[in-house]
């Protein structure tokens, strides 16, 4: 029997090899691709943690163990949520690329990535996760990239910033090890402490390490920028809530709360300030999800079951927001050949639902009123007002309006006219029927979330269970 743990890391290995052959079709490769995402998000969820599950090949043992290279790696409940999330995001990332073609490494290279974000989050010790994580940032340079010859700001960046933190983890680990030998010494620990704090500053990449959001989603292909920034994202907050449970006296050498809450308010002006400046609707995706980002961090300050179910609503809206995104920001590349506001004159005449996603996707990441954001976004403004000082909440909401005022800025630019000699000789097509449809689910899905927020509650509260009963099992 195949350790469950063993299935979820080698299967998208396995899948990738097989995309890889039929890599010139590319909308069959998505296929492939989206279908192993979407098999494994279900069962990681649905299946039970003990028994065997039975399937043509052979057989899973559930609740196992596998070790490999002197590591363990099981599935224990505080994994599933992230898990699920990453894989539902790569399924919808991957559907997205059969009608927004991405290049053809994309489904190859995103499945291989996927293996790697999996194993980091199975791993134990839990500080030899950002050592995966720094070894998956290699590999997603040819996602980044999508096989294609030009900028490489992004594919690097993504990569800096996990390599220069796992140093941090090791050596913690290591005055984790000289701790007992000295029960008197209090360094140890704080020194310990102090490294956790420095190696998840890296690992996080909020303001000023923020370079990789805006430099993806404005170089690389949309989808596979969005699929590594939400992957990324899922990851390390998870390994931010599983940590103080896993060395519970990390709580008390190091005030997360004022951390995180530094780091939030820092990284959302940041995104909102740079926003309202973009001169390109993929940069400006870029600063919208960095802002977005700073609101999360917000969230996960504030402790307990309050602060992570905050953060989990929000990271729910903020996949919706980002895959919508980067949908219609791929559309609108292919049908302009450019995302710049210059060159995008006038598109809303021919592009109006790349045009409506385009928005919608932006002012969901500022939590605008009907917009996926909105309820989890107000939500945690209404709480900062509560249980922090007035101007945290008061420099939030002002940054929010940068990113507002910068997608004003965009979509003044595609309603604008097209020049009678350009639309006579570069026509821009209208968009396809079935870009329509991908654009309207999503539009109407993010109006459904805004209005009817409890229709997430079951997949929150079954979320927020896993994560917060760590503690008591």
């Amino acid at each position: 029997m195949t350790p469950f743990p063993l299935f979820i890391v080698t299967l998208p290995i396995v899948a990738a090899a097989l995309v890889y052959v039929v890599r010139r079709l590319e909308a069959v490769a998505a296929l492939v691709a989206a279908a192993t995402a979407a098999f494994l998000a279900a069962a990681i969820a649905t299946w039970p943690p003990v028994g065997m599950a039975v399937l043509p090949g052979g057989s899973i043992a559930l609740g196992t163990s596998w070790v490999a290279l002197g590591q363990n790696f099981a599935l224990d409940a505080a994994a599933r949520p992230a898990l699920v999330l990453i894989f539902g995001v790569a399924a919808g990332a991957f559907v997205a690329a059969v009608i927004f073609p991405q290049g053809r490494t994309f489904a190859p290279a995103g499945l291989l990535v996927l293996s790697g974000f999996a194993a980091a989050l199975l791993v134990h010790p839990l500080f030899m996760a950002p050592v995966i994580l720094a070894a998956t940032a290699a590999v997603a340079v040819f996602l980044a990239q999508g096989g294609r010859a030009g900028p490489i700001r992004g594919a690097l960046r993504q990569m800096l910033f996990p390599f220069l933190a796992f140093p941090f983890f090791l050596l913690a680990a290591w005055y984790l090890e000289q701790a007992p030998f000295n029960p008197d010494d209090p360094l140890p620990l704080q020194t310990a402490g102090r490294l956790f704090v420095w190696g998840f500053f890296f690992l996080l990449g909020g303001a000023p390490l923020h370079g990789a959001m805006p430099a993806l989603l404005a170089e690389s292909p949309p989808l596979a920028g969005v699929l590594l920034v939400l992957c990324n994202n899922a990851a390390t907050l998870t390994l931010l809530i599983r940590f103080p449970e896993a060395y519970p006296w990390l709580t008390g050498q190091v005030d997360a709360e004022m951390w995180l809450l530094g780091l939030g308010v820092l990284t959302a002006l940041w995104g909102g300030a740079a926003a309202l400046g973009q001169r390109g609707f993929g940069r400006l995706l870029g600063y919208a999800a960095v802002h977005d980002y700073g609101a999360i961090l917000l969230g996960l300050s504030m402790q307990g079951p309050l602060g992570v179910s905050t953060t989990l609503t929000m990271m729910l809206a903020r996949s919706l927001s980002l895959l919508l995104g980067a949908s219609a920001l791929s559309a609108l590349r292919a049908r302009m050949g450019s995302d710049s506001f210059a060159r995008v004159r006038g598109a809303a005449t021919r592009l109006p639902w790349v045009t409506a996603g385009l928005l919608v996707a932006g002012l969901g990441l500022a939590g605008w009123p009907l917009t996926a954001g909105f309820g989890a976004r107000w939500g945690l403004l209404r709480l900062l007002m509560e249980g922090q000082p007035l101007v945290v909440a008061g420099l939030f909401a002002i940054s929010a309006a940068g990113v507002v005022l910068g997608y004003v800025r965009g979509v003044a630019s595609l309603i604008g006219r097209i020049p009678h000699e350009e639309a006579e000789t570069n026509p821009v097509e209208r968009e396809p029927a079935r870009a329509v449809a991908w654009m309207v689910v999503f539009i109407v899905v993010a109006v459904v979330v805004a209005l009817a927020p409890q229709v997430t509650a079951p997949w929150i509260t079954a979320a927020l269970d896993a994560l917060t009963g760590v503690a008591a099992s």
